[in-house]
């Protein structure tokens, strides 16, 4: 795995070595509020608006998601799954800005399929080609358009395709990339945008954009563990072929998955910075962000709205029955999780394929560390995937088991026989005294008479809390012989 992040790492390096071009380009509208927050990073991010950057990134997304600058710049965009690991995207995009002497327009529909690489039939059965998502888009331009005072409007037309494709390498990080505007000029009839009313053309030049998305800190599955918080680092390059490029860097923090900060950087035909944040939950969401779309470009508000139907997902209830419960505690070091599938259903625990029997039912073996365990349920179903998070406390023994009893550590006594007598801790399940196992009662009482020798006697009590052990001794001095002898001799001096 470290060899392929390196890999692709060095590709990032080498593609960072160009400088911009500003020129006028069709299109290419990206307008996701997302985005836009870390600086328009978006070839490694799987979300509805991917479909116009990256198609690849789109089979773990679905919903519906608008976002608007104001009533002259708005996009919409829908992210319909198939099933299958397949997603059908469609996204309508408006944008108007000023030029010079003038304005441009542009009405643009997008067409979108995407699917994991491991869904294609004639490929062979392999986990990995699950973690990869490829694409393609057919971008066509309804109406495009300058106009310039004293000039004849121009009104063009055009369409282009985009692939792309996004390696979930492991759960925390991620590499995507694109190949933006890949029809050679009027290949297919596209490539470019011919216009009416004036003669002439407009090609429109290929790019490509590699980025990273390194969720450095997050769930039990990143690099660094802390609960309810994560961070993820991300970096994108966007280079023409005519040898341009924009280099971006940016950062997300989110608190709960629910509230979300982003700030990025993009360098090239100048400088520029972008924040943003947003809050999301199980069914909506909404963000804002405030930077550019281009270093050259003014910077400006964006809002955005995310709907996520609940129907939309083509997955059954994947548990019949699980067990522990979320929240169990116990005091076992060691505990099995186990329970019965919906059928059809595949499972992982915590990235760890889970065999299922004949019968649907699975059993898996788990580590606890005291305080607090997660564990992560992944199932999938028909190309769609769940995931469920099971919390398990390990709650630490006791140091002393016994809430009373009439012993103590180096008590003297005379007798030949000893009663010991008390109460155990709720909890305890059983005890043993000098190796007998002794019955307890409801109230957790217990009663166990034994002979004494004379001298040092080791009472060795043992107390079970869910199959765990809590030892504890005593020390009873038995100074019943010594005494006798006194007796005897004091009769013989009389």
């Amino acid at each position: 795995m470290i060899r392929k992040t390196l890999f692709l790492l060095l590709i990032l390096f080498i593609f960072q070595t160009f400088a911009i071009s500003a020129e006028k380009e069709y299109l290419k509208i990206e307008n996701s509020s997302i985005g836009r927050g870390f600086a328009n990073i978006m070839s490694p991010i799987s979300d509805i608006t991917s479909q116009s950057y990256n198609s690849g990134a789109l089979p773990w997304s679905k919903g519906v998601s608008i976002d608007i600058k104001d009533f002259n710049n708005i996009s919409a965009s829908q992210a319909y799954p198939l099933g299958m690991h397949s997603v059908l995207g469609l996204s309508f995009n408006v944008a108007k800005e000023g030029i010079v002497s003038g304005e441009s327009v542009e009405n643009l529909i997008a067409l979108t399929y995407s699917t994991k690489l491991g869904a294609i039939p004639f490929l062979p059965e392999n986990d990995e080609f699950y973690k990869i998502g490829v694409g393609a888009t057919l971008k066509y331009l309804l109406s495009g358009g300058i106009s310039r005072t004293g000039q004849s409007d121009q009104t063009g037309r055009g369409y282009e395709i985009d692939l792309g494709i996004v390696y979930r390498i492991e759960p925390w990080i991620t590499f995507g990339g694109s190949v933006n505007n890949l029809l050679p000029r009027k290949a297919l009839g596209g490539g470019y945008v011919g216009f009416s009313g004036v003669d002439g053309d407009v090609s429109t030049p290929a790019y490509i954009k590699l980025g990273s998305d390194i969720k450095l800190i997050g769930d039990i599955r990143s690099p660094i563990y802390i609960d309810h918080h994560s961070l993820s680092l991300l970096s994108e390059v966007e280079t023409r072929f005519d040898r341009s490029s924009v280099m971006r860097i940016g950062g997300e923090y989110s608190l709960d998955n629910s509230i979300f900060f982003r700030s990025g950087m993009q360098f090239g035909n100048g400088t520029s910075f972008s924040l943003g944040g947003g809050y999301k939950t199980e069914g909506w969401a909404i963000n804002a962000s405030y930077g550019k779309s281009s270093p050259e470009k003014e910077y400006g508000l964006l809002f955005n709205f995310s709907y996520f139907p609940s129907d939309w997902i083509f997955f059954p209830e994947p548990f019949e029955d699980i067990l522990p419960k979320n929240g169990y505690s116990t005091y076992k070091k060691r505990e099995a999780i186990r329970g019965k599938v919906a059928p059809g259903i595949t499972l992982k625990i915590n990235s760890k394929r889970i065999n299922i029997v004949k019968n649907r039912e699975f059993l898996e073996a788990v580590d606890l560390k005291e305080g607090k365990n997660e564990f992560l349920l992944e199932t999938f179903y028909g190309g769609e995937s769940h995931t469920k998070k099971l919390v398990i406390f390990r709650k630490s023994l006791p140091a002393d088991p016994f809430v009373k009893i009439n012993i103590y550590d180096n008590m003297p006594v005379n007798s030949k026989f000893i009663t010991i007598e008390g109460e155990v801790l709720k909890d305890a399940e059983s005890l043993l005294l000098q190796g007998k196992e002794i019955p307890l009662l409801s109230s957790k009482l217990f009663s166990l008479s034994t002979k004494l020798k004379y001298g040092k006697n080791r009472i060795k009590a043992v107390a079970l809390f869910e199959g765990e052990p809590v030892y504890k001794e005593f020390n009873v001095i038995n100074l019943y012989k010594e005494i006798k002898k006194q007796v005897r001799s004091t009769t013989l001096v009389m």
